[in-house]
């Protein structure tokens, strides 16, 4: 994606192609530098429940940083909206390996594996 671009324009450009079928291509193109705008659109998709196009936005960008604790912790929230709680839990497990002192993570990693045992 064009380094040029502000961060608006570059999130509305994702949306766009996101609504007109094209979230492959966007993730495809996307890459290191595109890292904070494709978290904002994971954040926005899951705010919007559209969970499945979140999970697909979250997975590129943990592929791309496996290491933002955030983009996990979400990852999972998305999951756990999806009633994939087995892959939510270990969603949770790789944003506390990254930071165990996020509380968000272990309480929502207590709720999915209730969830599970319902």
């Amino acid at each position: 994606m064009s380094k040029n671009e502000t961060k608006d324009k570059k999130i509305k450009r994702f949306i766009k192609l996101i609504n007109e079928g094209k979230l492959d291509k966007v993730l495809e193109k996307t890459n290191v530098n595109d890292v904070g705008d494709l978290f904002d659109v994971g954040l926005l998709l899951g705010k919007n429940k559209v969970h499945d196009v979140a999970e697909k936005i979250f997975d590129r960008v943990v592929q791309i940083n496996p290491n933002l604790e955030e983009a996990w912790y979400y990852k999972g929230v998305v999951l756990g909206n999806l009633g994939k709680y087995d892959e939510e839990i270990k969603c949770y497990d790789r944003a506390i390996k990254i930071n165990p002192t996020l509380a968000e993570a272990y309480g929502n990693k207590g709720i999915a594996f209730l969830s599970t045992r319902i």
